[in-house]
């Protein structure tokens, strides 16, 4: 008999958080009837739980030498009374024969399940209010001034493509109340508003409450299963759009343990808003405002807001010669051993929230012609070389009316040309001329709009 050990890590696929208090199970797998089954129950009773980070180890007895055992595993979570497995691998396919004394594995769960979000920072012990993040975002990487993720006002050393952006779509926001002001105020509920512009706290707005669902996940230890809670939006006591504190949250496990609200931007128009968050005690059968001494940087919260998508397209295709210039449509077969082919594009976005654009002409299997053309415009170009002051990228769009990009592929003769293409390096073949375009909208986990495409088919001989 000898004992074998599986230790690894359950994450989510979606959003690559580690999902906790999961029960692992193991299965050793036996020849049957031409396929494999897993049985459990005979041979290879392991089951484990993860830990708070998603990780487990599991060790077991395994009587079938001389041969190592071949094994297969299944996890599921347990929501609300109800057992969900969401991830299980099929023995013809996925068995890992003849593990190892020890196996490590990762496993990438591609179910919505709960999952463990961490603060970027504990509860404060003061008495005040602070917003801690949007999403993976923590409000330390957002600018106060414009409400971009991750700023650059020009000057960074180095730029990125993913500096200044905007948000939008659904945004997890996140906040702490002090534990002392907590205690000092006896906080029931609160509520969150907006107001379009910079505004103090104390502002008149026009402030205007969100009012989306709130839904949060706390693990019962005793049930050893992960319970939905309904957080709000609440009335009490005539008071609308309320929501309940998480309780507890330096004992229960909560996945999200300062999450304050779901928002869904694309309710609102683009521009700059201001968050804060209004606070309520019990008075008898009467709620209450209590002031929350807001943290000075972060007690408010500023978010540039953008649902727009960007707008791409590939206008035309020509061929130019010392004599002629002809549209070729999509399909066309058109010979090409002098001049140029031209293609004019658009890739732009009217707020100047572009983040980069890719214009590719592919053939054959996988093949990209090499190098991408710089002139009259570059066929790739990303917001990096574009940082300024005005944080703005427009791309194809000035004195606002859209503008043409092009790109020209310069026919030569077989021998190496810098400045064009020879029948090896754009050899005869159909052709798909491919505008990719990304903004840097972020919903605080990733891009919003990203991959978009546009594709324009025709065949070149040489």
């Amino acid at each position: 008999m000898a004992t074998y050990v599986v230790q690894g890590k359950v994450t989510s696929k979606i959003n690559g958080k580690a999902i906790p208090y999961a029960i692992v199970e193991i299965f050793e797998v036996d020849p049957a009837g031409g396929s494999y089954i897993a049985d459990a129950v005979v041979t290879i009773p392991s089951v484990v739980t993860t830990d708070a980070n998603g990780y487990f180890s599991a060790s077991f007895n395994f009587l079938g030498e001389p041969g190592r055992p071949d094994i297969i595993l299944r996890v599921s979570q347990k929501v609300s009374g109800v057992t969900q497995y969401i991830y299980s691998e099929n023995p013809a396919v996925q068995t890992r024969w003849n593990i190892a004394d020890v196996l490590y594995v990762d496993i990438k769960v591609e179910t919505e399940t709960p999952t463990m979000d961490p603060p970027p920072t504990g509860q404060p012990l003061g008495k005040y209010f602070i917003f801690t993040r949007v999403g993976n975002i923590p409000v330390a990487s957002i600018s106060q001034t414009n409400g971009y993720a991750y700023p650059d006002p020009g000057t960074n050393p180095i730029h990125s493509m993913d500096s200044n952006q905007p948000f939008g779509s659904t945004l997890w926001i996140g906040g702490w109340f002090g534990k002392a002001l907590l205690l000092s105020t006896q906080l029931k509920y609160y509520k969150i508003q907006y107001a379009k512009g910079i505004h103090l706290p104390s502002s008149p707005g026009p402030w205007v409450d969100i009012s989306d669902p709130l839904v949060n996940y706390h693990f019962d230890v005793t049930a050893k299963q992960w319970v939905a809670e309904s957080m709000g939006p609440s009335t009490v006591a005539g008071i609308k759009n309320l929501y309940s504190l998480p309780w507890d949250t330096d004992i229960i496990p909560w996945t999200f343990p300062d999450l304050l609200i779901t928002m869904d931007s694309t309710k609102i128009s683009a521009g700059l808003y201001t968050l804060r968050v209004i606070g309520y005690a019990s008075q008898g059968p009467l709620l209450v405002e209590r002031p929350l001494n807001p943290e000075p940087t972060y007690g408010t919260l500023k978010l540039e807001l953008d649902n727009t998508p960007p707008s791409l397209t590939i206008k035309t295709v020509k061929h130019i010669s010392a004599t002629n210039v002809v549209t070729e449509g999509p399909c066309k077969i058109f010979p090409f051993s002098n001049g140029k082919v031209s293609v004019d594009f658009q890739a732009y976005d009217v707020r100047g929230h572009l983040r980069r654009y890719n214009l590719y002409a592919l053939y054959g299997h996988n093949q990209v012609v090499m190098p991408p053309p710089t002139t009259p415009n570059r066929a790739e170009d990303d917001y990096s070389t574009h940082v300024v002051s005005a944080l703005k990228w427009l791309g194809s769009y000035s004195g606002g009316l859209p503008t043409i990009f092009t790109i020209d592929y310069k026919a030569t003769p077989p021998e190496p040309d810098a400045t064009g293409y020879n029948s090896v390096e754009m050899p005869t073949c159909a052709y798909q001329f491919r505008l990719v375009v990304d903004k840097r909208t972020t919903n605080g986990y990733g891009l919003v709009y990203w991959g978009y495409e546009d594709n324009y088919h025709v065949t070149i001989q040489r």
